[in-house]
């Protein structure tokens, strides 16, 4: 189950993913060649997927909800959310104390019940957030000027400021398992920055026709690794 928030789900890729593992899969002979046909291996990948586009706060509150029992008829092995906050930022905007209730109240909700049903049925559930800019400022942890302060490949931006992961703390809180993505110069590195089974480690990965995949004999494990306290975090509710 796909849910696109932000309409950005894109079925073209999926079928050129599907198409160039499968190829690959040939090449390597764990499927016969004859076999490699669109509607007797790609077609089936792509009847696969479900995709529902939420228009609004409600609207997505009252899906997760019916998705309790659509994860038990369908047989569902996967749930992607693509952005909890997209709608959050859109439907919920402001920095007033009602506003900031209401986003907290929602965004509560709205975990629980992925979480349940990922417990329910131990199937993943793979949630995307936004990142927003906030200056520096008295209001900003010394970690995170530490982080601030130390340069990086190909980092142009301003020290006036920096990009943070929106949704502050109970959002932070509230996932089992964190990954950060970044970029470095012409590396792009994924970082374990919260897990109940992993230390903090980095993978650099790059973007193919076949999807994401890990770069081989990257030395990003030794030069990026680094403690979870240094990820930044919007810890004000009005960074939303």
């Amino acid at each position: 189950m796909y849910i696109d928030t932000e309409t950005k789900f894109s079925s073209q890729r999926l079928l050129e993913m599907a198409s160039e593992r499968l190829a690959a899969a040939t090449d390597s002979g764990l499927i016969d060649a004859q076999q490699l046909t669109y509607e007797g291996l790609v077609e089936p990948v792509l009847n696969r997927v479900l995709v529902m586009r939420p228009t609004t706060v409600e609207h997505l509150q009252a899906q997760l909800q019916g998705l309790k029992l659509e994860v038990a008829r369908r047989d569902m092995k996967l749930i992607i959310l693509d952005s909890i906050a997209a709608l959050l930022r859109t439907d919920h905007a402001g920095v007033e104390s009602a506003a900031i209730t209401a986003r907290g109240e929602l965004l509560g909700q709205q975990a629980a019940v992925l979480k349940s049903i990922a417990e329910a049925h131990r199937i993943p559930v793979v949630v995307t957030n936004q990142v927003t800019a906030r200056p520096s400022g008295p209001t900003t942890h010394a970690f995170q000027q530490q982080q601030q302060q130390r340069p990086r490949p190909g980092d142009s931006s301003s020290s006036s400021g920096h990009v943070t992961a929106a949704l502050g703390t109970k959002w932070a809180h509230a996932v089992n398992v964190r990954l950060i993505l970044e970029r470095f110069g012409d590396k792009r590195v994924v970082k374990i920055a919260k897990s109940p089974l992993s230390a903090n480690y980095a993978v650099e990965y790059c973007i193919t026709p076949a999807g994401v995949q890990e770069v081989q004999g990257s030395t990003a494990q030794q030069a990026l690794q680094q403690s979870a306290l240094e990820v930044q975090i919007a810890n004000e509710y009005a960074a939303w």
